[in-house]
């Protein structure tokens, strides 16, 4: 299996990764929290696990996601997950022959990828870069708690630091529209809902051109995007997305 240039120097940097610790007896401070869904997650993560034993979170299975990224993308490469959760895609990722680099901003969610042995680190989306010598990030099912500006801003920035192939997947629920809701799941968290076009529409602006897209699920979108060099205006609107 063929590594990209540079993966040794960042597989010692994530082996030293601090697991950020907000404090046992402080979880249950909101305050403590950047965002919202973060500190949901956080606190309802046996909730989480529970509901989310088939792993059909982002439309099929992780086998069936990262399929879909093989036609694109060669194994051996360096895939970077954010969102990574539970592990279940990035444990399909590492299968499939990728380098991986799982990510997750919940504390629960960043120990129990370690347990699984996998390389993880803390990642915030909205504020944090994503680290160097990436072919690929992986977004399963993350987007629906970003809205659309955000997804723009985390996009752009990436853009910039992908290598070679320059790939993005991204699943997202079909709709319009935003809500603070429980879902299926058993707790709140923000949704943000986006159609094929739309989500087409913040991939181009951010520079990316759509190489594959999946509607066929009743519930969710996948989407691959290449990025491309394209210049950006440093601020972008999207006055036709319903929010």
């Amino acid at each position: 299996m063929s590594k990209n240039h540079g993966s040794n120097k960042i597989e010692e940097e994530l082996l030293n990764e601090p697991v950020i610790n907000l404090g046992i007896n402080a979880t249950k401070d909101v305050s403590l929290y950047q965002d919202f869904n973060q500190f949901q997650y956080q606190n309802n993560f046996q909730t989480y696990a529970e509901h989310n034993k088939n792993f059909e979170v982002g439309g099929g299975s992780p086998e069936s996601r990262v399929n879909l990224l093989l036609e694109y993308l060669p194994r051996g490469k360096t895939v970077f997950e954010i969102g990574s959760g539970l592990g279940a895609d990035a444990l399909s990722l590492r299968n499939a022959g990728y380098e991986v680099i799982a990510s997750d901003f919940v504390e629960k969610f960043i120990v129990e990828l370690k347990n699984k042995n996998l390389k993880a680190i803390f990642f915030d989306a909205k504020l944090d870069d994503i680290p160097e010598g990436i072919d690929c990030i992986y977004a399963n099912a993350v987007f629906v708690h970003l809205s659309p500006e955000d997804v723009f801003g985390f996009l752009s920035k990436a853009k910039n630091k992908l290598i070679n192939k320059k790939l993005v997947f991204i699943s997202v629920i079909k709709g319009d529209g935003y809500e603070r809701s429980t879902r299926a799941k058993g707790f709140e968290r923000d949704f943000y809902y986006y159609q094929l076009d739309s989500i087409t529409e913040i991939l181009s602006k951010a520079g990316y051109k759509v190489v594959f897209s999946n509607n066929n699920d009743p519930k969710w979108l996948q989407i691959i995007g290449k990025a491309h060099n394209l210049e950006l205006s440093k601020r972008v609107k999207f006055d036709n997305i319903p929010i």
